[in-house]
C-alpha cells in the first residue's frame, strides 16, 4: 500500500501556536491613539477577524489537502478542479481576505501589530510548499493554500488598495478571463461604430481589439494616458531599465503600441516623450489634454471667503496626492522646514510610494505646521480646495514630471485658486509664468518653492483679499473643451491617413 504523502512536516502545536499568532496579530486593531489628522474611518476590527477566519479556514484546506494522491501527473490540471476547496480559495484572496475599501489601513498607522501575521504567514509559505514535488495535486492545493495565507494578511498589514494593485494577482486574472470573453462577444454582435477607442490601462485591449477592428474595418484610438513601463521602470523605479523583466514590459508595450491607428497622450511634451521611448518616428503619437469636472471642481458663490490675509494672518497650503516620486513631496516638506518660522499652515492630503519617506522626514525634523490627512472624499477635497489660499502641483524632478499636467492641476485651475507647480515644457503649453495666480518654480527646488509661497502671502497681503483667478481658462479644459480637442484630433488623424 502506498504511504501517505507527508505534505505538512510540522508538529499540529505548531501549526496551533502559528494560527494562534495569526488570529490574535490579525483580530486585534492598531495600538495607540492616532492623530486627529488622520482618517481612521470605521474600526478594522470586523475585517481584520474576517481575515483571521479566512486564515483558519484555508489552513483546515491545507490539512486536507495531504490526502492527495502521491503520484504525480502527467498534466496537472485535473488537479485545478479537484475538491471543493478550490472555490474556496480562488475566493479567498479577492472577497473575504481582502478588506473592505474603507477598513484600508494607513500606510505608516497599521503596520506595526501585524507584522507577526505576515511573518507567520511566510513561514507557513515555506512549510507549505518546500518538501512537495509540483505536480502533485496536494502540492497544487498547498501552493494556493500559501497565497491565499500571504495575500489575506499582507491585506490587512498594507490595505486592500495596495495589495489589490500589487499583490493580488490571481484574483486580477480570474475577473480577466471572466470577464474579456464576454466582453469580446458583445463588441462583435455591437452595430458597426466610427472608432473604437481604448482606455487606460490598455495594453491588452490593444491586443484584443486589433483583429475585430481590422474586420470591421474600424479605426482604433488609444488614450494611453500613461506609458506602463515608463511609470514602472523609468519613474517608480520598482523594475530596474534594462532588466529582463523591464526589457520584457517594454517590448510587449511597444508592439501594443504600433497596432492602433491613433495613439495619444495627455501632452505634446508626453506625446514626444512616448515617442523617445519607444524609438517610434514624431508625431506618431497626439495629444488630448486630461480635463477636468467642472460639475464638481468649479469655482462657485458658496465658496468661503476668508478674512484678508493681511499682517499675521495664516496662509493656508495644500497639497493632494499619492505621494509618487513625480509629486515630489520631500520638496514640499523642505520648503515647509524652511519656513517653519513663518505664520503658513501646510495640508497635505495623501498616501502612497513615498509617504514612509515623507513620514520619517517630518520625524527627524517634526513641523509643528504640517498637517497630514490620509485621505479624503471628493467632498471634502472640494471644501479643502475652496479654504485654501494657495495649492501644490508637483515638483519632480524626473523626465515624466516634466512631461505631464497632472488632474490635480486642472482641479485647481477650475476652482479658481493660486498655483505653484514646477516648470516644463508640458505645463506651458497650458499655462506661463506672466499668468495671474500662477508661479512656476524649478523642480525639485525647496528654496524657490519657499520663495513662491512668500511672494503669494506678499501679494495676498498687498490686494486686501482673495482673488478668484483662472477664469479665462474654464472653458479650455472643462469636458465639452476636452471632447473638442479628441474630435479635432481624430478627424485630423484620419484624413491624413
Amino acid at each position: 500500500m502506498e504511504e501517505a504523502v507527508q505534505v505538512l512536516p510540522v508538529a499540529p502545536w505548531a501549526l496551533a501556536a502559528v494560527s494562534v499568532v495569526l488570529v490574535v496579530a490579525l483580530s486585534v486593531p492598531p495600538g495607540g491613539p492616532r492623530p486627529a489628522t488622520v482618517r481612521s474611518g470605521p474600526s478594522p476590527v470586523a475585517g481584520r477577524a474576517g481575515a483571521a477566519v479566512a486564515l483558519l479556514l484555508a489552513l483546515v484546506v491545507a490539512l486536507v489537502a495531504r490526502l492527495g494522491p502521491a503520484s504525480e501527473l502527467r498534466n496537472p490540471v485535473p488537479a485545478l478542479v479537484i475538491g471543493l476547496g478550490w472555490p474556496l480559495l480562488l475566493l479567498l484572496p479577492t472577497v473575504v481576505g481582502l478588506v473592505r475599501h474603507r477598513e484600508d489601513t494607513p500606510d505608516a498607522e497599521g503596520r506595526g501589530d501585524v507584522w507577526p501575521a505576515v511573518t507567520a504567514a511566510l513561514a507557513v509559505l515555506g512549510f507549505l510548499t518546500l518538501p512537495a514535488a509540483p505536480t502533485r495535486p496536494a502540492a497544487i492545493f498547498v501552493a494556493v493554500v500559501a497565497y491565499a495565507l500571504v495575500t489575506v494578511a499582507a491585506a490587512v498589514a498594507f490595505g486592500r488598495r495596495a495589495v489589490g494593485e500589487r499583490l493580488e494577482v490571481l484574483g486580477l486574472l480570474a475577473r480577466w478571463l471572466c470577464a474579456y470573453p464576454m466582453l469580446i462577444w458583445r463588441l462583435l454582435r455591437a452595430p458597426r461604430p466610427d472608432l473604437y477607442l481604448i482606455g487606460y490601462p490598455g495594453i491588452l485591449d490593444a491586443f484584443l481589439i486589433a483583429p475585430i477592428a481590422r474586420l470591421r474595418r474600424v479605426p482604433v484610438a488609444w488614450d494611453v494616458f500613461l506609458s506602463m513601463y515608463d511609470t514602472v521602470c523609468e519613474d517608480r523605479r520598482l523594475l530596474r531599465p534594462g532588466s529582463v523583466p523591464a526589457s520584457m514590459l517594454r517590448s510587449l508595450e511597444r508592439r501594443a503600441l504600433r497596432l492602433p491607428d491613433i495613439v495619444f497622450m495627455d501632452t505634446r511634451a508626453h506625446a514626444r516623450r512616448l515617442e523617445r521611448l519607444f524609438g517610434f518616428d514624431e508625431g506618431r503619437c497626439d495629444a488630448v489634454w486630461v480635463g477636468v469636472e467642472t460639475e464638481h471642481f468649479g469655482c462657485t458663490e458658496a465658496a468661503p471667503a476668508p478674512a484678508p490675509a493681511q499682517g499675521a494672518e495664516v496662509l493656508r497650503v495644500l497639497f493632494y496626492g499619492q505621494f509618487i516620486p513625480l509629486h515630489g513631496a520631500a520638496t514640499i516638506v523642505a520648503a515647509a522646514g524652511l519656513l517653519r518660522d513663518e505664520p503658513i499652515e501646510w495640508q497635505l492630503v495623501g498616501r502612497g510610494q513615498e509617504a514612509a519617506r515623507i513620514r520619517a522626514m517630518l520625524a527627524r525634523d517634526p513641523l509643528p505646521r504640517v498637517q497630514w490627512t490620509d485621505w479624503v472624499e471628493y467632498a471634502q477635497l472640494q471644501r479643502l480646495l475652496a479654504a485654501a489660499d494657495l495649492c501644490l502641483g508637483i515638483f519632480g524632478s524626473s523626465e515624466k514630471a516634466a512631461s505631464v499636467i497632472p488632474n490635480k492641476v486642472f482641479q485647481i485651475l477650475a476652482a479658481g485658486r493660486p498655483l505653484v507647480t514646477r516648470d516644463s515644457g508640458a505645463i506651458r503649453e497650458l499655462l506661463s509664468p506672466s499668468s495671474p495666480c500662477t508661479y512656476l518654480v524649478p523642480a525639485g527646488d525647496a528654496r524657490a518653492l519657499a520663495d513662491a509661497v512668500l511672494a503669494h502671502r506678499r501679494s495676498l497681503a498687498a490686494d486686501g483679499a482673495r482673488r478668484v483667478c483662472h477664469q479665462r481658462l474654464n472653458d479650455r479644459i472643462d469636458a465639452a473643451a476636452i471632447g473638442r480637442q479628441f474630435l479635432d484630433m481624430t478627424q485630423r488623424r484620419l484624413h491624413r491617413q
